[in-house]
């Protein structure tokens, strides 16, 4: 007597998931509404702009970002005095910002226009390092808070409004007349 076995070909458990795996992924990615295409340097974030800056961007005079005054305040680079087309911020600035001097008495900041593509563009925001990857210390009103950029430090310190930077003013003053 003989007996056959008979073989049944059929899927395994563990292939049957990996499958169900796949399409769900492809699925996913191919119905979505999560963006993939957004890029780390379209949400910068202001206390992060000048970490950002000077580690992703090489030049050797100049580095310049600039954000201008029209549709949702977009910002480019200049790059040794050379715009850097590749380079576009429209997330920074919900609404436009106001700049002042690195005093006490808060003194608007006069910025210059900028001419893209021969258009002259009013300038909200900027900030320009030299060679020495030094930049002028100025105060920023954004978006409820406010920014105090220090070409001695890194880090940018955040304010809930002008009053406390004035009252750090008087602090600092003091402190150095009684060092003397």
């Amino acid at each position: 007597m003989v007996y056959s076995i008979k073989v049944i070909k059929a899927f395994t458990l563990i292939e049957l998931l990996v499958v169900i795996l796949l399409i769900s992924l492809v699925s996913f990615l191919g119905f979505s509404k999560f963006d993939f295409t957004a890029s780390s340097k379209n949400q910068l974030k202001i206390e992060e702009i000048k970490t950002y800056l000077l580690e992703n961007f090489d030049f050797q005079k100049s580095m310049k970002f600039v954000c201008l005054d029209y549709e949702k305040y977009p910002c480019f680079i200049y790059l040794d005095g050379k715009l850097n087309k590749n380079f576009k911020v429209e997330t920074l600035f919900e609404k436009q910002p106001r700049v002042y001097k690195y005093t006490k008495e808060l003194e608007n900041y006069y910025l210059e226009e900028v001419k893209i593509d021969n258009i002259n563009y009013k300038t909200v925001f900027e900030i320009e390092f030299n060679k020495d990857y030094k930049h002028k210390d100025f105060i920023l009103d954004a978006d409820n808070k406010i920014y105090v950029f220090n070409s001695i430090s890194n880090i940018v310190k955040t304010y809930a409004n002008t009053n406390e930077i004035i009252d750090q003013f008087y602090e600092n003053i003091s402190k150095v007349k009684d060092a003397l």
